[in-house]
């Protein structure tokens, strides 16, 4: 097969994340160019920019963005082969417009030695990014001292405003709930609904165990940020008779989160 362009800008992303110490796995999404199926779950879209200098510019049209539909959607913006700026969903719609028909450019620049800055349409990301976020965040690697405070291996957690109306979802284990669903509790208290489920042999079945870790990550959350939470199964776990949980992990338990302002 004839080697296109692409390729050489495609290629330096896919390679992190083959070369990354952990299993995944990489699969082409229908036709269209630079989208990725990782790990059954995670929708990657690659683009690449060739400008010179400390700027790079990436396009974006209404299709790019509805490939994410339904999956963790997550940009990689290859900079030259200089470095790759990963982007999640809720990352993207603080700079453009993700309802947007027209085309969008979003812009990447760093200098030497610093994190890279993010700006769209809708103004720049809050935050910087770290060169070496990607791929460990994609592939949802924590460390040892943050374990305490992830999400389920392989799991997946969505945020509801009722079921089956979605707010968010996302595979990222360090997801902070505030940063992400903050703004919906600032007006007064407000119940949200928490969905969470893993595929990882770890998680077998929600046991009350694995039910009151989830609890206490929820209250941690908001709890830190100064927020009053009120956690509640909505969700009911039926038993055997040998009394051992049928509902498995794979299978999502729903919380009632009701959280409001000190």
């Amino acid at each position: 097969m004839k080697i296109q362009e692409q390729d050489y800008y495609y290629g330096p992303v896919l390679n992190q994340i083959a070369e990354y110490p952990v299993l995944t796995t990489i699969n082409k999404v229908t036709e269209k160019r630079g989208l990725y199926l990782i790990n059954r779950f995670t929708r990657l879209l690659i683009k690449y920019s060739t400008e010179g200098g400390n700027t790079w510019s990436f396009t974006f049209t209404a299709d790019d963005l509805a490939h994410g539909a339904g999956y963790e959607f997550v940009v990689a913006l290859n900079c030259g082969n200089y470095s790759v700026c990963m982007l999640r969903e809720d990352q993207l719609a603080k700079i453009l417009d993700t309802n947007c028909a027209k085309t969008q450019t979003i812009r990447v620049w760093f200098n030497a030695g610093e994190s890279m800055r993010v700006a769209g349409p809708s103004g720049q990301l809050d935050r910087t990014i770290r060169h070496n976020e990607f791929p460990g965040n994609l592939l949802g690697i924590v460390t040892a001292p943050q374990e305490k405070y992830a999400w389920p291996e392989l799991g997946q957690l969505t945020v509801y405003r009722e079921p089956p109306n979605v707010v968010m979802r996302t595979f990222d284990r360090m997801m902070d709930l505030v940063d992400s669903v903050g703004y919906l509790c600032d007006d007064g208290e407000t119940t949200l609904y928490i969905g969470v489920r893993s595929y990882s042999h770890k998680w077998d079945c929600w046991s009350n165990k694995n039910l009151k870790y989830i609890e206490d990550q929820i209250k941690y959350d908001f709890g830190f940020d100064g927020y009053k939470v009120k956690v509640e199964r909505h969700d009911k776990p039926t038993t055997c008779q040998n009394s051992k949980l049928r509902k498995e992990c794979s299978t999502e338990f729903v919380w009632s989160v009701t959280v409001g302002p000190c």
